[in-house]
Protein backbone atom coordinates (compact mmCIF):
# COMPACT_ATOMS: atom_id res chain seq x y z
CA UNK A 1 0.00 0.00 0.00
CA UNK A 2 2.75 2.28 0.95
CA UNK A 3 4.46 1.63 -2.76
CA UNK A 4 1.23 2.38 -4.24
CA UNK A 5 1.28 6.06 -2.45
CA UNK A 6 4.46 6.77 -3.30
CA UNK A 7 3.80 5.95 -7.28
CA UNK A 8 0.65 8.42 -7.14
CA UNK A 9 2.61 10.94 -5.70
CA UNK A 10 5.33 10.57 -8.32
CA UNK A 11 2.82 10.82 -11.07
CA UNK A 12 1.25 14.00 -9.76
CA UNK A 13 4.35 15.61 -9.91
CA UNK A 14 5.32 14.65 -13.44
CA UNK A 15 3.91 17.28 -16.15
CA UNK A 16 4.62 18.18 -19.69
CA UNK A 17 6.71 21.24 -20.08
CA UNK A 18 5.01 23.25 -22.37
CA UNK A 19 6.64 26.34 -24.76
CA UNK A 20 4.75 28.89 -22.03
CA UNK A 21 6.12 27.29 -19.46
CA UNK A 22 9.86 27.99 -20.19
CA UNK A 23 11.81 31.19 -19.46
CA UNK A 24 13.08 31.81 -23.17
CA UNK A 25 15.77 34.10 -21.78
CA UNK A 26 17.13 31.62 -20.38
CA UNK A 27 16.45 28.40 -23.19
CA UNK A 28 17.93 30.46 -26.24
CA UNK A 29 21.16 30.94 -24.81
CA UNK A 30 21.95 28.27 -23.02
CA UNK A 31 20.82 26.47 -26.35
CA UNK A 32 23.10 28.12 -28.58
CA UNK A 33 26.07 27.54 -26.10
CA UNK A 34 25.53 23.69 -25.61
CA UNK A 35 25.06 23.72 -29.45
CA UNK A 36 28.50 25.34 -30.07
CA UNK A 37 29.98 23.16 -27.13
CA UNK A 38 29.19 19.96 -28.60
CA UNK A 39 29.84 21.73 -32.34
CA UNK A 40 33.44 22.24 -31.13
CA UNK A 41 33.88 19.09 -30.36
CA UNK A 42 33.00 17.07 -33.12
CA UNK A 43 33.76 19.56 -35.95
CA UNK A 44 37.64 18.14 -36.43
CA UNK A 45 35.46 14.94 -37.11
CA UNK A 46 33.49 16.37 -39.96
CA UNK A 47 36.44 17.68 -41.49
CA UNK A 48 38.00 14.53 -41.06
CA UNK A 49 35.02 12.68 -42.68
CA UNK A 50 34.67 15.12 -45.64
CA UNK A 51 38.25 15.01 -46.55
CA UNK A 52 37.85 11.32 -46.53
CA UNK A 53 35.07 11.36 -48.63
CA UNK A 54 36.44 13.27 -51.02
CA UNK A 55 39.53 11.41 -51.81
CA UNK A 56 39.90 8.48 -54.79
CA UNK A 57 40.91 5.43 -53.27
CA UNK A 58 43.08 6.02 -50.17
CA UNK A 59 45.69 8.18 -52.03
CA UNK A 60 46.16 10.59 -49.29
CA UNK A 61 44.45 9.03 -46.09
CA UNK A 62 44.68 5.49 -44.94
CA UNK A 63 41.93 5.70 -42.11
CA UNK A 64 40.79 8.27 -39.62
CA UNK A 65 44.04 8.50 -37.24
CA UNK A 66 46.16 8.86 -40.44
CA UNK A 67 43.81 12.12 -41.69
CA UNK A 68 43.80 13.51 -38.81
CA UNK A 69 47.78 13.30 -37.96
CA UNK A 70 48.39 14.25 -41.23
CA UNK A 71 45.96 17.08 -41.41
CA UNK A 72 47.61 18.10 -37.99
CA UNK A 73 51.31 18.05 -39.37
CA UNK A 74 50.60 19.78 -42.40
CA UNK A 75 48.04 22.82 -41.58
CA UNK A 76 48.22 22.68 -37.89
CA UNK A 77 45.48 22.95 -35.16
CA UNK A 78 43.54 25.34 -37.23
CA UNK A 79 43.22 23.20 -39.99
CA UNK A 80 41.12 20.87 -38.26
CA UNK A 81 39.19 24.07 -37.33
CA UNK A 82 38.94 24.92 -41.81
CA UNK A 83 35.30 26.50 -42.20
CA UNK A 84 34.33 26.19 -38.56
CA UNK A 85 33.35 29.91 -38.07
CA UNK A 86 31.14 29.68 -41.05
CA UNK A 87 29.38 26.29 -39.88
CA UNK A 88 29.22 27.15 -36.58
CA UNK A 89 26.24 30.09 -37.69
CA UNK A 90 23.84 27.14 -38.20
CA UNK A 91 23.72 27.10 -34.18
CA UNK A 92 21.34 29.97 -35.02
CA UNK A 93 19.33 27.28 -37.17
CA UNK A 94 18.55 25.18 -34.08
CA UNK A 95 16.63 27.59 -32.19
CA UNK A 96 15.01 28.68 -35.27
CA UNK A 97 14.01 25.16 -35.40
CA UNK A 98 12.41 25.14 -32.14
CA UNK A 99 10.90 28.49 -31.94
CA UNK A 100 8.73 28.02 -35.81
CA UNK A 101 8.04 24.54 -34.63
CA UNK A 102 7.13 25.72 -31.03
CA UNK A 103 4.96 28.63 -32.02
CA UNK A 104 3.31 26.76 -35.39
CA UNK A 105 2.42 24.12 -32.78
CA UNK A 106 0.81 26.64 -30.36
CA UNK A 107 -0.84 28.80 -33.36
CA UNK A 108 -2.11 25.50 -34.41
CA UNK A 109 -4.10 24.33 -31.32
CA UNK A 110 -6.24 27.09 -31.72
CA UNK A 111 -7.97 25.14 -34.80
CA UNK A 112 -9.48 21.87 -34.43
CA UNK A 113 -7.18 19.71 -35.27
CA UNK A 114 -5.24 16.23 -33.50
CA UNK A 115 -2.16 16.31 -31.89
CA UNK A 116 -0.81 14.28 -34.53
CA UNK A 117 -1.67 16.25 -37.20
CA UNK A 118 -0.57 19.03 -35.07
CA UNK A 119 2.91 18.34 -34.80
CA UNK A 120 3.44 17.01 -38.16
CA UNK A 121 2.27 20.32 -39.44
CA UNK A 122 5.15 21.53 -37.11
CA UNK A 123 7.80 19.62 -37.94
CA UNK A 124 7.07 20.50 -41.27
CA UNK A 125 7.77 24.01 -41.45
CA UNK A 126 10.13 24.47 -38.90
CA UNK A 127 12.14 22.01 -40.59
CA UNK A 128 11.90 23.84 -43.36
CA UNK A 129 12.98 27.08 -42.15
CA UNK A 130 16.04 25.08 -40.33
CA UNK A 131 16.87 23.65 -43.43
CA UNK A 132 16.67 27.23 -45.32
CA UNK A 133 19.67 28.59 -42.72
CA UNK A 134 21.47 25.09 -42.75
CA UNK A 135 22.06 24.29 -45.99
CA UNK A 136 23.81 27.37 -47.54
CA UNK A 137 25.62 27.31 -44.96
CA UNK A 138 26.97 23.99 -44.74
CA UNK A 139 28.04 24.05 -48.77
CA UNK A 140 30.46 26.69 -48.08
CA UNK A 141 31.59 25.15 -45.15
CA UNK A 142 32.28 22.10 -46.81
CA UNK A 143 34.35 23.96 -50.14
CA UNK A 144 35.84 25.38 -47.29
CA UNK A 145 37.31 21.78 -45.95
CA UNK A 146 37.87 21.23 -49.43
CA UNK A 147 40.30 23.76 -49.31
CA UNK A 148 42.65 22.63 -46.84
CA UNK A 149 44.20 20.60 -49.19
CA UNK A 150 45.63 23.31 -51.10
CA UNK A 151 48.73 24.33 -51.30
CA UNK A 152 49.49 20.66 -51.52
CA UNK A 153 52.54 20.74 -53.81
CA UNK A 154 54.20 18.34 -54.57
CA UNK A 155 57.41 18.26 -51.21
CA UNK A 156 57.81 14.77 -51.82
CA UNK A 157 55.63 14.06 -49.03
CA UNK A 158 52.68 13.32 -51.88
CA UNK A 159 52.05 9.77 -52.91
CA UNK A 160 53.82 9.09 -56.36
CA UNK A 161 50.72 9.52 -58.43
CA UNK A 162 49.64 12.79 -57.25
CA UNK A 163 49.49 15.56 -60.29
CA UNK A 164 49.22 19.35 -59.14
CA UNK A 165 46.39 21.43 -60.82
CA UNK A 166 46.10 25.22 -60.98
CA UNK A 167 43.24 25.86 -58.48
CA UNK A 168 41.24 28.05 -60.89
CA UNK A 169 40.99 25.38 -62.94
CA UNK A 170 38.80 23.44 -60.44
CA UNK A 171 35.06 23.40 -60.70
CA UNK A 172 34.36 23.59 -57.00
CA UNK A 173 36.32 26.91 -56.13
CA UNK A 174 35.43 28.68 -59.14
CA UNK A 175 31.55 27.66 -58.35
CA UNK A 176 32.17 29.17 -54.80
CA UNK A 177 32.10 33.01 -56.63
CA UNK A 178 34.21 35.45 -56.67
CA UNK A 179 34.11 37.43 -53.03
CA UNK A 180 34.45 33.47 -51.56
CA UNK A 181 38.86 33.04 -51.11
CA UNK A 182 39.86 30.37 -49.39
CA UNK A 183 41.16 31.76 -45.70
CA UNK A 184 44.68 31.04 -47.16
CA UNK A 185 45.71 31.76 -49.98
CA UNK A 186 47.14 28.90 -52.27
CA UNK A 187 47.67 28.68 -55.62
CA UNK A 188 47.28 25.24 -56.04
CA UNK A 189 45.66 22.47 -55.25
CA UNK A 190 46.58 18.28 -55.03
CA UNK A 191 44.62 16.30 -57.29
CA UNK A 192 45.35 12.31 -56.87
CA UNK A 193 44.52 9.58 -59.31
CA UNK A 194 45.15 6.50 -59.34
Amino acid sequence: MASMDANTQEAEYLRTIEWEMMDKWKFFPLSMLSSFSVRCSLYPLTLIKTRLQIQKHDTMYSGLFDAGTKIYRREGFSGLYRGFWVSSIQIFSGVCYIATYESSRHMLANYNMSTTARTLISGGVASLVGQTIIVPFDVISQHLMFLGLAGCKDTGKNPPTSTTVPASDIKHVKQMGKNMEPPKPAPEVCIFSK
